[in-house]
């Protein structure tokens, strides 16, 4: 099974207090044939002199640095093109990946079957974890786009084959945080298919005090995102219903916090 190379893809910017936890979780994996592909994404603090001290430590670990902010889509599809893996692995620049996360991940997607592999997660802050989120659906459809992203993105491996064939993530305006949802519904439309395991395998960095706290001009840049992944998906008429989802949801968010 370490015959397959893993290429871990990360996005980071003004991580440094946090950079350290995420790498180093890499390099303790029990699956041992990977390399890091890093883009320091124009940090103002110590994120880039903190990677470049570890790629000089280990020849595994390969940081690349934007000379102005292209944001985390952008960031990701640099590293993908520098990288030399079968698979890639998505992580945050503030999360951490379980110790057998790798192995797992290959395992599962080494079965057949599926171009990307995704897994259960917990949520956690500065106090520790507060949920534990395990996949409901199995097997996504076109159809469960409509509520939202069936995988959790930052806990996916992917093949390599096919994040090219669809030229990674589509950088644009409104994909500055949406380019998740985007880049799945891309890969349906493109007649690639997904699995969740219901393994919890990787830590997502939460603060739960501000979960919902998303502005309105992001939610009605998913409206734009839902509108052009649906019709991908020849999900309309019935989503004409869900593509304006994220307005009102802003706004019953907005009612709670008050």
């Amino acid at each position: 099974m370490n015959e397959k190379k893993v290429s871990v893809v990360i996005a980071a910017h003004d991580a440094e207090e946090y950079i350290q936890q995420c790498i180093e979780s890499i390099i303790a994996q029990t699956y041992t044939n990977w390399e890091i592909w890093v883009c320091d994404d124009f940090s103002s603090d110590n994120t880039l002199k903190i990677l470049n001290n570890y790629a000089k430590k280990d020849d595994r670990i390969h940081v690349l640095h934007n000379n102005m902010n292209l944001y985390a889509g952008e960031s990701r599809n640099r590293c993908i093109q520098a990288s030399d893996g079968d698979y890639i692995v998505i992580q945050d620049a503030d999360d951490i990946s379980k110790v057998n996360r790798l192995e797992v991940l290959v395992k599962a997607i080494e079965s057949g079957g599926f171009d990307f592999v995704s897994s259960g997660y917990y949520l956690f802050d500065e106090e520790g974890i507060y949920k534990t989120v395990i996949p409901e659906i199995e097997q996504p459809s076109n159809e469960d786009f409509l509520l939202g992203i069936p995988f959790c993105h930052a806990a996916t491996l992917f093949s390599k084959q096919c994040l090219k064939s669809i030229g990674g993530y589509r950088v644009a305006r409104e994909t500055k945080r949406g380019q998740d949802y985007d880049m799945f519904m891309r890969l349906y439309a493109f007649g690639f298919k997904g699995k969740n395991i219901k393994d919890v395998l990787y830590g997502y960095r939460v603060d739960k005090n501000t979960i919902s706290r998303r502005k309105l001009k992001y939610r009605i840049d998913e409206c734009i995102i839902r509108y052009k992944g649906f019709k991908s998906l020849g999900l309309f008429p019935k989503g004409i219903l869900y593509v304006l989802k994220p307005i009102p949801a802003y706004f019953v968010q907005l009612l709670r916090r008050r």
